[in-house]
């Protein structure tokens, strides 16, 4: 009796085991030729982060980045003052060209250079202009322009010998120049052009004509 009942738990032992490695391998078989949706969701995030980024990359390149430059402070902390000069026809053309302006080191020092000349042009008409106005202080107004005009060479040879020392001789160092003295430069033609309004009853007229006005 015992030998009977041993043998039937033998067998269905058995088929147990079967039973168990053949559902294992239909399940194995499904996944293989069926792909789970959580694997497709993922492909396709995946796929479509890479279409987004390169996308993005694309459209950078397209558009390109403006540069501004740092926003003038009145000197008589007028803030209807700062807006108009903040707002002048030069800086709206130096935005929108900084985009297209190539990356060599020539083109961008020729890029400062250009912008250089159109400040250094706004300057000089606002000196004649407060020369022509200006009752007793037209020596100190040549004074202190001379003065500006010599602190402008020596900072840049300052700035020049610092670069060498701390990072050594490169391309950049004419970029760099090239830049602080633009900006040295507007910021000189805008205290000029803050002494015209001032002193000729809130009026002046920039020379430049912005390139949107030109036929």
């Amino acid at each position: 009796m015992k030998k009977i009942l041993y043998e039937i738990m033998n067998a269905i032992l058995c088929l147990f085991l079967l039973t168990s490695c053949s559902s294992q391998r239909n399940s194995d078989s499904t996944r293989s030729t069926n792909p789970s949706k959580n694997d497709e969701s993922t492909t396709e995030v995946i796929s479509q982060t890479n279409d987004s980024s390169a996308e993005s990359e694309n459209t950078k390149e397209a558009q390109g980045t403006s540069e501004s430059l740092p926003q003038y402070i009145s000197y008589s902390c007028s803030t209807v003052v700062e807006e108009e000069l903040n707002s002048n026809p030069i800086d709206q053309d130096f935005a929108s060209d900084s985009r297209h302006t190539s990356c060599t080191t020539a083109e961008i020092v020729e890029f400062y250079g250009d912008y250089v000349t159109l400040w250094d042009a706004e300057m000089q008409n606002a000196l004649s202009i407060l020369q022509e106005n200006l009752d007793d202080a037209t020596n100190d107004l040549e004074i202190s322009q001379t003065a500006w005009e010599t602190y402008l060479q020596d900072y840049i040879s300052v700035a020049t010998e610092i670069h060498i020392q701390t990072a050594g001789v490169g391309s950049e160092i004419a970029i760099l120049n090239a830049k602080q003295e633009l900006i040295a430069t507007r910021q000189r033609a805008l205290e000029l052009i803050e002494f015209c309004i001032v002193l000729c009853n809130n009026e002046y007229s920039f020379l430049y004509e912005p390139i949107e006005s030109r036929s």
